[in-house]
């Protein structure tokens, strides 16, 4: 894998698996406000489902995974180099 597309996939990961966190925060800063500007009535459940939250748990652990992984086999593993042909050749690392 490509560093570019890995250091991406960390990214997104973990954006993904913090998205829950980041929203509960900026929806308690909203909830805050309109209780301090004299809202009567306000719902104090969570926007996001626990499904969801387990969702963005999961694909985003596996993203992190998936590229700790491939780094981690691709340096044990012989690799393959395309030729401007389009042909693969196995080299030993």
């Amino acid at each position: 894998m490509k560093t570019p597309i890995a250091i991406t996939l960390i990214i997104v990961g973990a954006l993904i698996v913090l998205a829950p966190t980041i929203s509960d925060y900026f929806y308690q800063q909203a909830l805050v406000e309109m209780m301090k500007h004299g809202a009567n009535n306000a719902s104090l459940d969570s926007r996001m489902g626990d499904l969801t939250r387990l969702v963005c748990w999961v694909m985003g652990g596996t993203m992190i995974f998936r590229v700790a992984d491939n780094c981690l086999s691709s340096s044990s593993k012989n690799s393959e180099e395309f030729t401007p042909s389009g042909s693969s050749v196995k080299v030993a690392k």
